[in-house]
């Protein structure tokens, strides 16, 4: 299982890319699955899983610019797994 939270369709990361150190390809999860498939991995399904990490009262990461926008990946968005 890969999990992955920099793709196309979460539209809370799209800003993300100017944070990241490398270039980044904003993938759709239907583009990772044809990756992994050309890369020779067979039976690949994706999902979106949520997040049940607890969050703190004041939100300090990079992720996203406010809490609220936060808490909207993490309801919204969730992680995509590729299986």
């Amino acid at each position: 299982m890969i999990l992955i939270n920099y793709y196309r369709d979460n539209p809370h990361c799209h800003q993300w890319a100017a944070q990241f150190a490398t270039p980044a390809h904003l993938l759709s999860a239907e583009e990772w699955s044809i990756l992994f498939r050309d890369a020779g991995f067979a039976d690949i399904a994706h999902r979106r899983i949520p997040d049940p990490t607890p969050r703190p009262e004041s939100y300090t990461g990079r992720c996203s610019a406010t809490r609220r926008n936060f808490e909207r990946f993490v309801k919204r968005a969730r992680c995509l797994s590729m299986e």
